[in-house]
């Protein structure tokens, strides 16, 4: 249940809010986010492998990674 709640959270953020999602993608032009999957993508994944607790810890760990000076690129889920 608290799962499901999170992940609604998470794709509402998604359709609303964000600029790598929807149709703010259309004016940005381009991805915001360095890293692919984008943050709210990894954060979702997580709590769908992991469950909810584990997953928002680990979608928070990547936020602070999240900085102008990383390079970003691929970052999956760690399967341990």
């Amino acid at each position: 249940m608290i799962s499901r709640i999170a992940q609604n959270l998470l794709r509402w953020y998604q359709r609303f809010l964000s600029w790598d999602h929807r149709w703010r993608f259309v004016f940005a032009g381009t991805r915001m986010c360095r890293y692919y999957p984008s943050c709210s993508d990894y954060t979702l994944q997580s709590i769908q492998c992991f469950g909810v607790v584990r997953g928002l810890l680990l979608g928070a760990r990547r936020l602070s990674r999240c900085t102008p000076l990383s390079r970003g690129g691929v970052d999956d889920i760690p399967l341990v």
